[in-house]
């Protein structure tokens, strides 16, 4: 999705929740972070998000700029609603937002690095892609994601999150 599709898919969310700010959990968060998002963030046709100050799923958005929408199939793009308790993320990532407005909208989006960890839970294959793209051109700092990975009280969770840091790893110079 590029700037000015998310751009429009936010305006379309605060219209039709009826809300002015938003949490972007999935790579779109890219954008607050760089004018020149990596094609692992432009070919994404989804824009992941929660309502700020709502901890529930936001069915309406997903009914009406979901993946089976109308909307979805005019623009090729959607959003993609989350629950926030289902997203894994570290210890302190709420100091770390950075602020994208699209006025009126006001998109908080994830730091780089606390959207890697992120996607090293979800563990897809486009995850690893997209995680391997943020350290290759330095979106993402390896030591700070690690650091991050140590904030979960959980060991297993601590040894799968760096075990698949690793497997993202290859490639890399």
């Amino acid at each position: 999705m590029h700037r000015h599709q998310l751009e429009l898919v936010l305006r379309e969310a605060a219209r039709v929740a009826v809300e002015r700010e938003f949490i972007l959990v999935g790579s779109q968060a890219v954008h607050a972070h760089t004018d020149n998002a990596p094609m692992e963030v432009i070919v994404s046709r989804e824009c992941d998000i929660w309502a700020k100050s709502r901890a529930e799923k936001l069915t309406a958005v997903d009914a009406v700029l979901g993946r089976t929408s109308r909307f979805a199939d005019e623009n090729g793009f959607y959003v993609d609603s989350v629950e926030p308790g289902l997203v894994l993320l570290p210890s302190g990532w709420e100091g770390r937002l950075k602020k994208l407005e699209v006025p009126p909208v006001i998109a908080w989006c994830l730091d780089v690095n606390d959207l890697v960890v992120s996607k090293l839970n979800a563990g897809r294959i486009k995850d690893y892609e997209f995680i391997n793209a943020m350290l290759r051109l330095r979106l993402a700092d390896l030591s700070l994601i690690e650091q991050r990975i140590w904030t979960f009280p959980d060991p297993v969770l601590q040894a799968r999150l760096l075990a698949r840091l690793r497997m993202s790893l290859e490639g890399l110079p």
